[in-house]
Order: C-alpha cells, then sequence, then structure tokens
C-alpha cells in the first residue's frame, strides 16, 4: 500500500468542516421526569394552569380585609373575631362581613373575600378574638394566582438542558412526561493486531486496549448518548468494511482509534474513503493528532482517531465532543480558566499545539506536563490542557494563558430569545427561532440581554402608543435607538357584561367589589408595559382583588374578558396590545423578521 496523507487541513478548517457534517438529530421520544434529567427537551412546554393556582397566604397570620384594619396602630389597635381556621391543603374558606378574620397558615388559599394577611407578629393572638396593630394593603403577604408562571406561559423551551431545577418546575406543574430528542447512537472500535481486550491475558508485543474504554467513559458523561462499545477490530480491510457498512446503518456515529495514519498497515483511512460520501478530511495540522480522520457513511459520521491515547483523547475532546453533543440540539463549551504559565512552554510552529497541563493552587500557576503520545499515565496527574495555535516558538512562564478544564465541559441551551414568551405569541416567535431556546424573563433583563449580545432578540408585551420606542426608553431607561422593534402581533382585550360590550374603564367598580372575570390569566395582563393611569388601576384591582376566585360573592356582578386578534378592532375604549421583538439590525434573527414583513416601528 502506498503511504500517503491526503491534504493537511488547518485547526480551524477542520472545525468548520466537522460542524458543517455533523447533523442536528429531530427523532424525539417521550420519557418520564424521572429519566429527563441531562436529556434536550424536543418541544416548548407551556403550563395548563396558573402557578400557583390559587391565591395563597406567605406568611403565617391571619387573613383579612384591608379596609377592616385601615388605620390600626400599635397603640390603637382593631379587634377581630377569629371566625375560621385555614390550614394547608384545606379547600378555599369564606370570610364573612364584619369585623372578622380567618386564621392562616403559609401556603394556604386565600379565603374569599380576604384581601391580605397579616403576620403574627403584628398581632396579639387571644384565640377567639385578635387585635391587629398594623394597617396593610391589599394583596400584602399573597402571593398572586399565577405570579410563579400564569397559565400559558413558557416552563421549559424547546432544545433546552433538562435539570433538576426544569423537572421541579415540571412536577409543579403536574407534567409526567416529557418530550425528548432521541439518544445519539454511538459505536466505539479500537483497531489494531496488537490490542488485547481488558481482562485477557497478556503476552510479549500485545497493549491492552484503552482507547474505546477511555471515549465509552467521556461520552458516559452525557445523557444524550447510547454507547455500543464494540471492542477491537483486527487489521483485516474486508472487515473493517463490513464493519462500517453495517453499523452506519444502525448508528448515528462510528468513533475508531488506531489506523488513522498511512503506513502499510493503517487502513482506517482507506475504508472510509471507499464509503459514500468518504472522507471529509485526512490530516489535520495539530499536534499532537495529525493523522486524525473524519468521513460519513450516508448521514452517519465515521470518526478516525490516532491510537496513542493521549494524541485520541485530546483531539477528540477539541475537534470532535462539541459536535457530536450539538447533535442533540444543544451547545457545549470547554470551561476555560485564564491562569499565569509557570514554565516556559515550547510549540510547534504551524500547528495547532494540544498540551496537558497540571495547575499548582498555592502557586496559582500552570505547568505544562510533558511526555509522548501514547504516554497515558500522564493524564490523571494533570488537570487540563491548552489549546495555543504555534505562531511563535514558545511562550514564556509568567505570561497568561487559558486551559481547558479535562472534566468541565457544560451542555447548554442555545438562547436566542427572551422576554414575554407564552401560548399566544409562541408560535411567532418559533417562526423566527426555529432551532433556538427561548427563556421567560424580566422586560428589563431580556433588553440588556440583546444590548450586550448574549441572546439575539427580546420578546416584549405592550401597551400600543403612538410613540412607542420613546416611551420604551422612558419606562426602562435604556436607549434602545440602534435597535429594530417590529410587531409580531396586536390584540384587542374586550369586556364584556350580559353579551354587551363595554369600556374597560367602566369595568373598575365592579371588579372592586368582586366580580367574576373570565378570559385571560392575570398573569398575562399582569405583563402590559406601558400602562396608562386607569388601565394600571384597573389591572391592579383585577390582580389584587383575585376576583376569578368570588365565584361564591352574592350579586357579584359577571365580566368575561375576550381575548381578540387586534385585526379590525379599532376601538380606542378597549385595550389595544402588541406583542413587540427587538433585535440587532443585520442578525440572523434580524434578518427573518424581515424576510416575513413584520410591520417595524
Amino acid at each position: 500500500m502506498k503511504s500517503v496523507f491526503r491534504k493537511l487541513v488547518d485547526f480551524d478548517v477542520a472545525l468548520s468542516l466537522i460542524r458543517q457534517n455533523v447533523p442536528i438529530i429531530h427523532e424525539t421520544e417521550d420519557v418520564s421526569i424521572e429519566e429527563a434529567v441531562g436529556r434536550v427537551s424536543a418541544a416548548d412546554i407551556t403550563s395548563k394552569r396558573d402557578n400557583p393556582p390559587f391565591n395563597r397566604a406567605t406568611m403565617d397570620g391571619f387573613a383579612v380585609r384591608s379596609a377592616e384594619i385601615s388605620g390600626a396602630t400599635e397603640s390603637l389597635p382593631v379587634k377581630l373575631t377569629v371566625e375560621d381556621d385555614a390550614l394547608i391543603g384545606e379547600p378555599q374558606k369564606i370570610l364573612h362581613s364584619g369585623k372578622r378574620c380567618i386564621r392562616i397558615a403559609t401556603g394556604s388559599v386565600i379565603p374569599l373575600a380576604a384581601d391580605c394577611v397579616v403576620p403574627l407578629e403584628d398581632c396579639i393572638d387571644e384565640s377567639d378574638v385578635v387585635q391587629v396593630k398594623v394597617s396593610l394593603d391589599r394583596g400584602k403577604n399573597i402571593a398572586e394566582a399565577g405570579s410563579d408562571l400564569p397559565e400559558g406561559g413558557l416552563a421549559v423551551s424547546a432544545f433546552n438542558v433538562i435539570g433538576p431545577r426544569e423537572i421541579a418546575l415540571l412536577a409543579s406543574l403536574g407534567v409526567s412526561q416529557v418530550p425528548v430528542t432521541r439518544r445519539i447512537k454511538v459505536a466505539i472500535f479500537s483497531t489494531g493486531n496488537e490490542l488485547v481486550s481488558n481482562g485477557k491475558k497478556y503476552s510479549q508485543g500485545k497493549i491492552y486496549d484503552s482507547n474505546s474504554y477511555m471515549i465509552q467513559a467521556e461520552l458516559a458523561s452525557y445523557s444524550i448518548f447510547q454507547i455500543d462499545r464494540m471492542g477491537i477490530l483486527k487489521d483485516s480491510r474486508e472487515l473493517l468494511d463490513r464493519k462500517l457498512q453495517d453499523i452506519s446503518k444502525s448508528h448515528d456515529v462510528i468513533i475508531l482509534s488506531g489506523g488513522s495514519s498511512a503506513g502499510n498497515f493503517d487502513m482506517v483511512y482507506g475504508a472510509i474513503a471507499d464509503l459514500k460520501p468518504g472522507i471529509i478530511f485526512h490530516g489535520v495540522m495539530v499536534k499532537p493528532g495529525l493523522p486524525t480522520v473524519f468521513g460519513k457513511s450516508g448521514s452517519a459520521v465515521v470518526i478516525g482517531l490516532p491510537g496513542f491515547p493521549v494524541s485520541s483523547y485530546m483531539v477528540f475532546k477539541t475537534l470532535f465532543l462539541h459536535a457530536l453533543i450539538r447533535m442533540s440540539g444543544c451547545n457545549s463549551s470547554h470551561l476555560l480558566e485564564s491562569i499565569k504559565l509557570g514554565r516556559r512552554l515550547d510549540l510547534e510552529i504551524g500547528k495547532q499545539n494540544l498540551i496537558p497541563v497540571r495547575i499548582d493552587r498555592g502557586e496559582d500557576m500552570a505547568y505544562p506536563v510533558p511526555g509522548l503520545s501514547g504516554s497515558i499515565s500522564r493524564l490523571p496527574s494533570t488537570d487540563g490542557f491548552v489549546s495555543i495555535p504555534g505562531n511563535t516558538k514558545y511562550i514564556e512562564a509568567g505570561e497568561q494563558i487559558g486551559v481547558h478544564s479535562w472534566n468541565s465541559m457544560p451542555v447548554s441551551a442555545r438562547a436566542t430569545v427572551s422576554g414575554n414568551i407564552d401560548r399566544w405569541n409562541l408560535p411567532l416567535i418559533r417562526s423566527i427561532s426555529p432551532g433556538g431556546t427561548l427563556y421567560e424573563k424580566p422586560d428589563v433583563e431580556a433588553i440588556h440581554s440583546v444590548i450586550e449580545g448574549r441572546i439575539e432578540a427580546a420578546s416584549l408585551r405592550v401597551q400600543e402608543s403612538l410613540d412607542l420606542k420613546l416611551a420604551l426608553e422612558s419606562i426602562y431607561g435604556i436607549s434602545i435607538g440602534f435597535l429594530d422593534i417590529h410587531v409580531a402581533s396586536r390584540y384587542c382585550l374586550f369586556p364584556l357584561s350580559e353579551g354587551v360590550e363595554i369600556p374597560i374603564s367602566h369595568t373598575l367598580p365592579l371588579v372592586e367589589r368582586g366580580a367574576i372575570i373570565n378570559g385571560p390569566s392575570l398573569g398575562f395582563l399582569r405583563k402590559i408595559s406601558l400602562r396608562k393611569d386607569e388601565l394600571n388601576l384597573f389591572y391592579s384591582s383585577m390582580t389584587k382583588n383575585a376576583a376569578h376566585y368570588n365565584s361564591k360573592l352574592p350579586r357579584a356582578k359577571k365580566i368575561e374578558f375576550v381575548l381578540r386578534d387586534g385585526k379590525g378592532c379599532l376601538s380606542m375604549k378597549h385595550t389595544h396590545i402588541l406583542d413587540i421583538v427587538l433585535s440587532i439590525p443585520g442578525s440572523e434573527i434580524g434578518n427573518r423578521i424581515a424576510s416575513l414583513g413584520w410591520r417595524k416601528i
């Protein structure tokens, strides 16, 4: 066999070719939330109910009507009769009219007609009677229904790595099954006549296989992989050809180590070359790891790693692991620590230099650990490695270098849009970010994230205004003149009383008396910015009275709120609401918005 390398590619070119040719897996499966940790969510999950599902007390104390304790002080307390106890887990109690209260525990449902909770320390508890020593506003010490996550709110985004925090939220919403990206199927082989499987009897000239165990152990750190370590392949071209053809039909990734060079007994690159489409590159300007091979068999990715363990491990970590994690729809990154170099570091010109290092925490210095590519015993004594282009012959001791930790490659979501995202605007947001992770965030945080370049766009829900950009800058105190603002959707909120539309401003007295409110959740209304004074008072009254719980109040006037598409709804006696998207001009999302023809403000 003729000894020949194909054209060597630069390290950065190799990274780019890998990224272009490693596909993202779109197949999904449903798993229980117990099995979902570390998996990648495959769908946007919104809340089917308010969380918390009812107004609840945040203090032990007494549920009262704020009007009954108006003017109470320590020297002039207000005396109330304790008519009942509201305990955790019990159905909602009713607070009757008059100078009455209900003893309540933290987490209990706020009784009907009560609008605040007086803490125990602000009362003199005399068993059947309590003396209240403070005056409180409505809503004090009450967690409103939907204040954590309103009905329809985005709980977990697609393409999000599910961790303990996401599990806790999903469990609190009653979710038991989660759609996730299916596991990436990886087959691992070691090649070479000299290899012996672990546990087999040793004979002279042989070496124990370590690479397949090493790569398996690395991938086992991530729940997104289904790993099949298939042992050792002898140096037989016929056997290698057959295995690659068969395994590529059942697996997404095939990883081989050894036999990737261009010697007479190195057969891996030739076998990959015969696949369709075959070799993408053979040989990378990197030390160690020059003979690395990358190819494909149909849609299956085929990776040929060098046989020497240190070379194999560092090439796999730097060139391939990020791309394999990305197959699940998310990102990963090495934890990079900036630290001073403790000893001069010699480099090879023209190549990417991968060098293991040990960190001395007492000195706060990083020391290169010398050795050959096959010297695997040095790896356990190191803390990470440096990846440095060979632009100079050496780096002097005392200079700052970036050390990649062996153990820290966090898998993370590819965040693109944050802000107000719920079931009303989710389809539109997905149309501009079909593959990104979405996050429900407060308005100001979302805007800052766009300005600082951490995400590509922010979604806000606002009251319609003639000079919206000026109003936004006034409210948030942030200059957004350089951002594009597009209208994603428009709604009108119509109050109906006995089937007749009425101006929103006329509903306030009804809400104050505890009317029944149906329609969009209070969480939806609470997120509307740029409120006019009368609307601010209206939303505040709705929120603090929790009027949609007052179904048992006598003579309550029923009001139904209807949320409609804003097209054609021109009457200004109703609330006009906009979903707007702030984006960086020229960004991928910005260009997608422009192509959709959304109205620009």
